[in-house]
């Protein structure tokens, strides 16, 4: 059933995937005080929103339920205030004003959509560009092909469509 999601979604679906993937352990080490779930929700939102500027489309998010009132807070701070750090030097202001709703949390099994995030989740992480010892459907993060967005990493390098963190 999982391959045959993936090769669905990549073949029949008119949707975009990326990954966030963090180094838990790698992270601890390097910054002990920055939460895995805060630095992997911010370069989410990040994308979408730069995706949708590149698109000159807007957003709306449908995370899972469960931690509505931290990724509500998230983005209405990063919609406020928001600096990032240029590739090429200095800083950037650069508001996600693509987000134009207060994310909507739903619970997995009620929404197709969120199981579809769910298993491309399972593909990324199961890959070999995040961990290639983890059993699984090998080369499902691949078999996305078109589907996946190449720009999320493309000033910085790294695996197609998956961000890691650190690096």
């Amino acid at each position: 059933m999982f391959e045959f999601l993936i090769r669905y979604q990549n073949a029949q679906l008119d949707l975009t995937a990326f990954a966030i993937a963090i180094d838990k352990a790698k992270l601890a080490g390097t910054s002990p005080d920055r939460d895995p779930r805060d630095v992997a929700w911010q370069y989410g939102v990040q994308r979408v929103d730069s995706f949708c500027r590149h698109t000159h489309t807007r957003a709306i998010l449908f995370p899972d339920r469960g931690h509505a009132y931290f990724i509500r807070r998230l983005v209405r701070q990063l919609r406020r205030h928001q600096i990032i750090p240029g590739h090429f030097g200095g800083s950037l202001k650069v508001n996600a004003d693509c987000i134009v709703e207060d994310p909507n949390d739903r619970e997995s099994h009620e929404s197709y959509f969120i199981q579809l995030a769910d298993w491309n989740a399972y593909a990324a992480h199961r890959s070999m560009h995040v961990d290639p010892s983890a059993p699984g459907y090998e080369g499902a993060w691949d078999t996305l092909g078109g589907s996946l967005l190449l720009d999320v990493n493309k000033l910085t390098g790294g695996p197609p469509g998956i961000v890691l963190y650190p690096r």
